[in-house]
């Protein structure tokens, strides 16, 4: 986990944008992820998450 590397996604984006990771696991321990349930379904639509 963590392995020190970056990603600066203002190369990438706006101000307006909303950047959101997807992962099977937790690549960092000093951020805050939400853990997705098994078999559970949700769509991501301009960076949010809605669950059906």
């Amino acid at each position: 986990m963590d392995d020190e590397l970056t990603v600066d996604f203002r190369k990438q984006t706006s101000a307006h944008d909303v950047v959101t990771v997807i992962a099977t696991r937790p690549l960092t321990d000093n951020e805050n992820w939400t853990v997705m349930e098994k078999d559970s379904f949700v769509v991501f639509r301009d960076g949010l998450s809605h669950t059906l």
